[in-house]
């Protein structure tokens, strides 16, 4: 299978990548991210609705709640974030819920945290989220996670 580099011209950005030194074409027309940062340790926000578990957690499900990803917990899970579906909406999916009308790529199998960013290789199968990802109009990825406390 061959593959072709993007120049600089055609260059675009999905998830701070670096300019067109990592994203190729292969000959059916899908885009392989050979390294792109998927998750950052940092601190959002998050309504206790989006908290996997919240009623177990004891959390109110229109209470913002700022969630740490703890830069080690992202190091020890990094292989979890490997061969998973890419889709263009936040939604769970699971074997019984799959979503299949939503997914367009997967991530790749080089799960690693390099601080402060988790990252990994994707590719993007469908043409729609590959133009989006061109046009601009999808930058950046979100990822699914569990939450435990601890």
């Amino acid at each position: 299978m061959t593959s072709q580099t993007l120049s600089q011209q055609e260059a675009f950005s999905l998830a701070f990548d670096r300019m067109g030194s990592v994203r190729t074409f292969d000959e059916d027309g899908r885009l392989n991210v050979h390294s792109t940062p998927i998750s950052k340790a940092c601190v959002n926000p998050y309504r206790g609705a989006e908290i996997p578990n919240y009623q177990k957690l004891g959390l109110q499900p229109n209470k913002i709640y700022q969630l740490l990803k703890c830069p080690k917990a992202l190091a020890e899970a990094a292989p979890s974030f490997n061969s998973l579906p890419v889709l263009m909406e936040h939604v769970h999916v699971s074997a019984k819920t799959p979503h299949k009308q939503l997914v367009v790529g997967a991530t790749g199998s080089q799960g690693v945290f390099k601080k402060p960013y988790l990252e990994n290789s994707l590719s993007i199968w469908d043409q729609k989220a590959i133009d989006k990802i061109h046009q601009g109009e999808q930058r950046e990825l979100s990822c699914a996670f569990f939450v435990s406390r601890r």
